[in-house]
């Protein structure tokens, strides 16, 4: 005897809901792992639904990322300032050699 059409309905509803289940889930923890991870905390405020929570992700990765795009410029900014220690450093190095050769 073949399965009735209702029967058809309910097991492709139940597969549904384990796939939901699943996405969810994985979205969830998502989440979590990398709102930690960015030692952001949402308190009372964090995102209620699945659309949210991608929302959310999707602003703290491109949060995430132009903050080490920052962090890169001033260090790079840094870097370049420190021109006069590097040539002051040189000079050192150039006169200590001149006093007192290699071996």
């Amino acid at each position: 005897m073949a399965p009735s059409k209702n029967a058809r309905v309910h097991a492709v509803i139940r597969y549904s809901n384990r796939t939901t289940a699943w996405v969810h889930s994985y979205s969830w923890a998502l989440f979590k792992a990398l709102s930690h991870m960015l030692s952001i905390g949402y308190g009372r405020d964090s995102p209620q639904t699945i659309a949210e929570v991608w929302l959310t992700i999707g602003s703290m990765l491109v949060g995430a990322t132009f903050y080490a795009l920052f962090i890169g410029q001033i260090s790079s900014i840094m870097l370049r300032l420190d021109s006069a220690g590097k040539a002051y450093a040189e000079k050192v190095r150039n006169a200590l050699t001149a006093i007192v050769p290699p071996l």
